[in-house]
């Protein structure tokens, strides 16, 4: 369902044949409102951006990490090996640049420049750090203890023991589904693993990777292959398979408890794959009746402007239906719109409404519009009240914005509320949930935007840790108040972060360590009452596909592909006013949103422009799921055949125009416009398997020992 991320085991107690179509679903959250007008702004203003300010590392680190430098090159590696230990055991907060757009932790600068010392040097820096690693690493492989051995990566990484602690690391995320990050775990151990580097405007720095393992090439490659068949990439499991067979093709390992050729056995399952994936997509390809659909209900929505988009983003929990508007969150049944608990539906009100003179005054109204997202995990609720935020803010209003809960439990009972800590500073968007832990996204403007994360902890609200990533302008610095909207994405303990801002990062969820943080070139803007500016198109999250990830940020008119586990830049695609929004995951392509419907190439990113060509303007948040995209316009929802890009079947009809934001669930479509929310019931919801399926007929656990 929209807008509830589920955990790696919560996915795995689901069918293997229902996985790709909730992540489709999933992914298509991050198709936002077209480019149209969001709000009132003032006539012809033009707004240049600024560079973005990270939150580097401090004077007095950054001449340590150049004194680092100079030993290393004057091969003084003693004092290099002293300063490096001790930059690592102070555990610093701020980035290191990397090359023009990379930067990394101080942590792996110091890897890095440990790495590249000469034989006789790594000996004597293992000689001091050995035995601590080597003693995290039996503990954590004894007691299969994740944190211990990530202690080895982080601390000791060039220590003996780095490269048998990626390993192990890499096992253990094999055997929880996470095939992405044991892959990353697994890249590390050698160079030669590392994806092939791309062509780019500019020059990428080598990603980090152990110097000297003794551990056999065959075995990182048939893990890597494994985790291929696994994920349903055959044609990267195929090139792996051909590569173990040139490095060692008699090497043998467990696989399934028992020894076999490693390479002919993996081999045999990519045949199996390949079989199970042809017939699939032939039965994907069988023709089906687009659905016939009613309306079961409709009731208004409150909104703060009257020229707003669609706004709300429902979310359905078995029986009942979430949702956000200006007068607070509202809960009813799924079937009939009736109020969920008690005799009302609002189940927790926003005071900004009742308390701002938004509706009073149209014509001063603020800078973009406001986006209402709602997270739901294990029964509960999470979302936030305001967004709206501006530098000249009184100390009256410095508190309107509030991150809250709800125990669904408890019938909707309030069992969280907090409340920024710094002045003028509001919750930008939802939070994502990891474990027992809150991560937001925090704005503030003092004058210039900052975004940082903060995480809590679920149960109770104490706060864990906040981590600073980017200050830069916006068209309303030192002016105009705006609405703002972040989103964030969650995978596998890894958060990733669109600052729209000039800076995408990933964070580790536990602590916020970042794992790289990069920046982009921002685009210049103008805007007038008929258009304005397109960086309150509003925010879409990074969407995943295998381990490239993908982003579209409001203060760019590029669409950039990167490597997830390092950052490096793959391609950037340039796109028109009609795009701009990150919609679906189709196989080898994505779909891309906005006014217009489109498809790109994941390896290339070469856009389709000839797709779809014949849709009318898309307005709201689109739906693919099955053979069909729903497409919502001004006055109605097409169904579009997802495979052809035709429209199939005769539209629905909105009961308003303003076109609406998408949810599929249980046969009923919901559909919520700029003031008004609607429930059809679909007579068949057209779903067959596609090609995506493939990965559900391969053995479930099968470690390699």
């Amino acid at each position: 369902m929209l807008h509830m991320p589920l955990t790696r085991i919560q996915r795995d107690f689901l069918p293997r044949w229902v996985r790709p179509c909730l992540l489709t679903v999933w992914l298509l959250a991050a198709g936002q409102l077209s480019s149209q007008a969001v709000g009132a702004e003032p006539a012809n203003k033009h707004w240049t951006p600024s560079e973005p300010r990270l939150d580097e590392v401090r004077s007095s680190e950054r001449r340590r990490l150049k004194r680092l430098e100079s030993f290393v090159e004057n091969r003084q590696w003693e004092d290099a090996i002293l300063l490096a230990v001790g930059l690592l055991e102070e555990n610093s907060q701020g980035v290191v640049q990397l090359d023009q757009h990379l930067f990394v932790s101080v942590a792996e600068s110091c890897h890095r420049s440990l790495a590249s010392l000469p034989p006789e040097a790594l000996e004597q820096y293992r000689h001091r750090v050995d035995a601590s690693a080597g003693e995290w690493y039996r503990q954590g492989v004894t007691q299969r203890d994740r944190r211990l051995l990530q202690r080895v990566v982080d601390q000791a990484f060039c220590s003996e023991w780095g490269d048998d602690a990626l390993l192990a690391l890499g096992e253990l995320a094999l055997e929880r589904g996470d095939y992405r990050t044991a892959r990353r775990y697994w890249q590390r151990i050698s160079p030669q693993l590392q994806r092939l580097p791309v062509k780019t405007e500019t020059q990428q720095s080598a990603p980090l990777v152990f110097p000297d393992t003794d551990i056999p090439l065959e075995v990182p490659i048939a893990r890597l292959a494994l985790v291929s068949l696994r994920a349903g990439d055959l044609q990267r499991a195929q090139s792996e398979i051909a590569w173990l067979e040139t490095v060692r093709p008699a090497a043998t390992g467990r696989l399934a408890g028992r020894d076999v050729p490693l390479a002919r056995r993996l081999s045999e399952l990519l045949d199996q794959a390949t079989e199970t994936k042809t017939a699939t997509e032939s039965l994907g390809s069988t023709t089906i009746s687009p659905p016939a659909f009613r309306l079961l209900w409709s009731q208004p929505l409150s909104a703060l402007q009257e020229t707003s988009l669609p706004a709300t983003f429902p979310v359905a929990i078995g029986s009942l239906l979430f949702f956000q508007d200006a007068t607070g969150v509202q809960a009813v049944q799924l079937q009939t719109g009736q109020p969920a608990f008690g005799a009302r539906s609002n189940v927790l009100s926003d005071n900004l409404a009742s308390s701002s003179d938004l509706r009073r005054s149209p014509a001063h109204q603020p800078l973009g519009q406001p986006y209402y997202y709602l997270t739901a995990a294990d029964r509960k609720i999470f979302g936030v009240l305001g967004g709206l935020i501006s530098w000249q803010r009184p100390a009256a209003e410095r508190s309107t914005g509030q991150l809250w809960g709800l125990d669904l439990q408890q019938d909707a009972a309030l069992c969280l509320r907090l409340q920024p800590e710094q002045a003028r500073s509001v919750f930008a968007g939802p939070p994502v949930i990891d474990g027992g832990r809150l991560l937001v996204p925090l704005r503030s403007s003092d004058p210039t935007d900052q975004l940082s994360i903060v995480s809590y902890e679920a149960s109770s609200g104490q706060l864990l840790w906040q981590r600073s990533i980017a200050q830069a302008n916006t068209p309303a610095t030192r002016g105009e108040r705006q609405w703002v909207s972040n989103r964030l994405a969650l995978d596998a303990g890894e958060v990733f972060v669109i600052t729209n801002l000039g800076v995408v990062a990933s964070l580790r969820s536990e602590d916020g360590q970042p794992h790289w943080v990069r920046t982009y070139p921002r685009t210049a803007t103008s805007s007038d009452n008929s258009q304005p500016h397109a960086y309150y198109r509003g925010s879409s999250p990074a969407v995943l596909h295998g381990d490239t990830l993908l982003v579209a940020p409001t203060d760019s008119r590029d669409l950039l592909a990167m490597e997830a586990n390092t950052g490096r830049l793959l391609w950037r695609q340039p796109l028109d006013a009609a795009a701009g929004q990150l919609i679906a995951n189709d196989g080898d392509q994505i779909l891309l949103g906005g006014r217009r419907l489109r498809k790109v190439e994941i390896d290339s990113g070469k856009i389709e422009t000839d797709w779809a060509p014949d849709l009318p303007d898309g307005v709201g948040q689109a739906l693919s799921t099955g053979n069909f995209v729903y497409w919502p316009t001004d006055r109605t929802i097409e169904l579009v055949d997802r495979t052809s890009g035709k429209q199939l079947s005769e539209p629905v009809e909105l009961p308003e125009p303003g076109g609406a934001n998408l949810l599929l669930t249980d046969g009923l479509l919901v559909a919520a416009g700029p003031s008004r929310l609607s429930v059809f019931h679909v007579e068949d919801t057209g779903f067959t398997p596609t090609a995506e399926t493939v990965s559900r007929h391969l053995p479930h656990k099968q470690p390699l020992e």
